[in-house]
């Protein structure tokens, strides 16, 4: 347990028993983990991808959200990616991907994420799955 939250790095988990993603991270406000998040750099597209992003139990996921883009800008920044991109999956995703300095992946986007694909980009991704994406 690490601040009262049960966690768990999910590397050595097999994907199908996978609850959160390969690299999810907690993120910690104050005394608090406010949420988990699946990161990816992109390097190849300049992109910081939040492959998933899920609020902790009893988090206000607005606040999660507002912390989240900050540290997510920074962390892009830090390493030299000019973009994130939040892909529709968890609970978080919709309030995350409203927030300044976010992008909305589109379904396109995100397969190529978990195919491990670096060349699709919004782009190539018709209109109908950027719709349901966002469903």
């Amino acid at each position: 347990r690490l601040f009262g939250t049960r966690y768990r790095i999910e590397i050595y988990v097999p994907a199908a028993q996978r609850q959160y993603g390969y690299y999810v991270l907690p993120l910690l406000v104050g005394e608090q983990i406010v949420g988990r998040f699946d990161l990816k750099a992109d390097r190849a597209t300049g992109r910081l991808l939040v492959q998933a992003s899920w609020s902790e139990q009893e988090t206000d996921s607005a606040a999660a959200a507002d912390a989240a883009a900050v540290e997510l800008v920074r962390m892009a920044g830090w390493l030299g990616l000019g973009e994130t991109v939040v892909l529709p999956r968890g609970d978080l995703w919709r309030t995350l991907a409203a927030r300044p300095g976010m992008r909305l992946g589109s379904a396109g986007e995100a397969r190529a994420a978990e195919a491990g694909a670096a060349d699709v980009k919004a782009a190539d991704v018709t209109a109908t799955e950027l719709e349901q994406a966002t469903r």
